[in-house]
């Protein structure tokens, strides 16, 4: 199953997260619509969702299009980029490290 986190939202907060969010990906950004998703590649990958305006609103690591499927329909992102992987613990491997950055 892929794993997914979450931002919170963008307010100030006096105490640091016990699980950091993870750094963003240097890719551009892509529109999440219908056209996307169905040109997203069938593999593993580490993805990243944004708003409108390019602000990161969480992480997964999973088969792209199917996450990008359920993000389409039930998620509030509007824009999506993401990093390829060889396997589904390779795309694990991959949030682990963007989160350690």
């Amino acid at each position: 199953m892929a794993r997914k986190t979450a931002s919170t939202p963008t307010g100030k907060c006096d105490a640091e997260p016990a699980h950091p969010e993870p750094m963003s990906l240097a890719k551009p950004w892509r529109d999440l619509d219908r056209s996307t998703v169905g040109s997203a590649p069938n593999r593993y990958a580490l993805y990243e969702l944004g708003d409108a305006d390019g602000e990161t609103v969480g992480f997964g690591a999973g088969v792209l299009r199917d996450d990008l499927k359920e993000a389409l329909a039930y998620g509030d992102a509007a824009k999506v980029r993401w990093e390829l992987a060889e396997s589904a613990d390779h795309a694990e491997r991959l949030l682990a490290d963007h989160a350690d950055e």
